[in-house]
């Protein structure tokens, strides 16, 4: 076996002892412990309440949340293909709203609600302004410009190319995200989070703009 494949063998081997986690309770050190998140109900879950999700599971999407923003994002890479050698290898260092009500929904069920606090403070601040604007991603601290480019001069993951910075699916229209974020808003509220004038007025106000462009095209899933 080559040193490389050998390094390779040995980095598998170190992430099975760490991943291979026993159900029981989880106690992840996030910016606060699960605990009661307001007066309609406690946000704590025990790993039998919560159908045992993994450990590693959960540390893998806190480690997506950054804490000085709230923001979540998509994933920690960029040009990672989807096949060896391909050409669809993006940029996913953003916050897709997406992809982020769907990592809060399994963080809640886990009976953390802090990181759900946190991105809806950054959505009321990303939000900010006309319904009208609202885009499918941003950028950790709320960005909204992020052209995407290529750096020729980089050779992508096993030969993959082109390595991309930034995501030009930013300005799609993509109708689905629009119920993802009541869902998630929805179920952080009957999960005992407490209520927030800010939040309901951005899901008045995306209702709102939806029931003006619900049967326009779109690229949502």
């Amino acid at each position: 076996m080559s040193a490389r494949g050998s390094a390779y063998s040995s980095r598998c081997a170190t992430r099975s002892r760490i991943c291979a986690c026993r159900p029981r309770t989880i106690r992840i050190r996030s910016s606060r412990a699960p605990r009661t998140t307001g007066t309609n109900g406690p946000a704590r879950a025990s790993s039998r309440a919560a159908g045992r999700p993994p450990r590693c599971s959960l540390v893998t999407l806190k480690a997506l949340a950054y804490e000085p923003t709230g923001g979540i994002v998509a994933a920690p890479t960029t040009s990672l293909p989807e096949q060896l050698g391909g050409t669809r290898n993006w940029d996913y260092r953003y916050c897709w709203l997406r992809d982020a009500t769907i990592a809060l929904l399994a963080m809640m069920r886990g009976g953390y609600y802090d990181e759900a606090r946190a991105w809806r403070a950054w959505l009321g601040r990303v939000m900010a302004g006309s319904p009208s604007q609202i885009q499918i991603m941003y950028g950790i601290a709320g960005e909204r410009r992020l052209p995407e480019w290529e750096i020729p001069w980089l050779p992508g993951y096993e030969g993959a190319a082109p390595v991309r910075i930034g995501n030009g699916t930013v300005d799609q229209l993509q109708l689905d995200v629009y119920g993802e974020v009541m869902n998630a808003l929805y179920l952080a509220r009957v999960g005992g989070l407490q209520s927030d004038e800010t939040a309901w007025s951005i899901q008045c106000a995306m209702l709102q703009h939806l029931d003006t462009i619900w049967k326009e095209p779109d690229e949502g899933i």
